[in-house]
């Protein structure tokens, strides 16, 4: 099950390659939206996923880039998958 998930998600990844996305920009404007429409703060999103509010902020801004691991945290914790917040 979850190799077929990591099949799919390198694939998804080369898509957004080649589609020229800017993954960082993207992924801020998506947990923005995602955090904002779930009614959450940036102080308790950050805490759900055990990050601190300046890493959430840096994340939002596009500056940070979090590893896939905190992106899987992410996701469940804005109640969407994994593609939705990378904008698919």
């Amino acid at each position: 099950m979850y190799a077929n998930r990591g099949l799919e998600l390198e694939c998804f990844m080369s898509n957004l390659g080649k589609r020229n996305i800017q993954i960082p920009s993207l992924l801020a404007r998506q947990t923005k939206r995602y955090r904002k429409e779930a009614g959450l703060t940036q102080e308790v999103l950050a805490e759900r996923c055990l990050v601190s509010n300046a890493y959430l902020s840096k994340i939002e801004a596009g500056v940070a880039n979090p590893p896939l691991l905190l992106l899987c945290v992410l996701a469940t914790n804005l109640n969407v998958d994994l593609q939705t917040l990378l904008g698919n």
